[in-house]
């Protein structure tokens, strides 16, 4: 009896392990598969803006994407993209050897009036204004 006790304690206890093992893996996965995510976003954010793009280059489902996103990253996708592609053009803009119609170009603006109204929106300034401060 006490055998047969101990043996369903113990088969509990690799259950138990085998469930933590599992999640653990799933979370591990999730976690590389945020990363790809960024990974993905710095290759492309400035050619490829759309959700989608990334969810297929991932083979993975835009709205599992789109949670995991948000619940490991704390950002949307679109964030993620947004954010990424305010770094580049703050840094462009802070390059004295790009002229802004070049940085426009670089970032896949129609206009360099499109740019500027752009830039003053997430900075407050314009371009120029923000190079010169």
């Amino acid at each position: 009896m006490l055998q047969q006790s101990r043996r369903k304690q113990d088969s509990f206890e690799m259950f138990e392990t085998g469930y933590q093992l599992k999640q653990s893996t799933e979370e591990l996965m999730r976690v590389k598969l945020m990363m790809k995510l960024e990974t993905l976003i710095e290759e492309h954010f400035r050619e490829q803006k759309s959700r989608k793009f990334y969810a297929a280059v991932l083979k993975t489902d835009l709205f599992v994407l789109e949670g995991l996103s948000k619940e490991i990253l704390d950002a949307s996708i679109n964030q993620l993209l947004a954010d990424r592609q305010q770094q580049e053009t703050i840094k462009m803009v802070l390059d004295w050897t790009l002229s802004i119609k070049e940085i426009s170009y670089t970032l896949g603006f129609k206009s360099q009036s499109g740019f500027s109204a752009y830039f003053k929106r997430v900075t407050g300034l314009s371009p120029l204004a923000f190079r010169r401060r």
